[in-house]
């Protein structure tokens, strides 16, 4: 019986739909805000366009713990390697237990067009279920763009599993065609204010915002809300200690409770010393 119900909140806690499950803690206290989002940890797991930004080599480590049980806790690896003219980002994550265990794989590209950035990612999920369920493999594309039209502005829109894509075998189900545009507003370099709707086939668009505060340069603080069922709001906070990144949220489900997540992140090349 307890292997029944380890196995509901498995299925509860798993991304819905066509996210990635790699969504960082900077992202989650933001209310999964995360299309327009140009900063923070998780390199290869947040919007694929934003890779262009970044310049140095970076690795992570990502745990999350839904709803505080360590039996649905997701771990995962990501890095991140410039190129030219961009950069390309992988990661990998993993989560469940003997009788239901997920997998997911990802590799991603983002390029800088001026203003304009882009990005690919191919994102690869296994499912292994025991007993006669097996197994069930889905690779899924995602597209991603973001602009920056005013100084202080910046849109974005990522389109998740374009050609509606399953799982193979075919009982196993079939994933929807997600789409979600964004826009954030600075108000200098201490304030940023991030707003989203996401629409997935056959599901409510769900609307997401987030407020994430600077009051100096080694830290942030954030909140977000949201209409996703699976999170009301979210608060988080993040540090910034010489090569080395700190990001932690606690994201509110209305019935299960708070899932904790952290992210460390570290630069490959030391910062210089002025």
């Amino acid at each position: 019986m307890k292997h029944l119900y380890i196995l509901g909140l498995l299925l509860a806690a798993a991304p819905s739909g066509t996210r990635c499950a790699g969504d960082p803690p900077n992202a989650r206290s933001l209310g999964m805000a995360s299309v327009t989002l140009v900063t923070g940890p998780g390199p290869g797991t947040t919007d694929p366009a934003s890779l262009s930004l970044v310049k140095v080599g970076l690795a992570g480590i990502h745990v999350t713990e839904p709803y505080g049980m360590p039996e649905l806790g997701r771990y995962g690896l990501s890095a991140c390697l410039p190129a030219a003219g961009g950069a390309f980002g992988i990661s990998c994550f993993v989560s469940g237990t003997t009788a239901f265990r997920w997998y997911q794989g990802s590799l991603a590209f983002g390029k800088s067009l001026g203003f304009i950035r882009a990005g690919v990612r191919i994102r690869a999920v296994v499912l292994h279920q025991t007993g006669i369920f097996g197994s069930a493999v889905a690779i899924i594309p995602a597209l991603a763009i973001q602009a920056d039209p005013l100084p202080a502005l910046t849109l974005g829109v990522e389109i998740d599993n374009p050609a509606g894509q399953g799982f193979y075998p075919a009982t196993a189900g079939r994933l929807p065609v997600g789409c979600r545009v964004a826009l954030a507003i600075r108000a200098g370099d201490e304030i940023l204010f991030c707003f989203e709707l996401e629409k997935e086939s056959q599901r409510r668009t769900v609307f997401r915002t987030g407020l994430e505060a600077t009051p100096n340069p080694l830290i942030c603080i954030r909140f977000g809300i949201t209409t996703a069922p699976e999170q009301q709001f979210a608060l988080g906070i993040g540090l910034k200690l010489s090569h080395l990144g700190v990001d932690f949220a606690a994201s509110h489900h209305p019935i299960l409770g708070y899932t904790p997540s952290l992210s460390l992140v570290r630069s490959l090349r030391k910062p210089v010393v002025k």
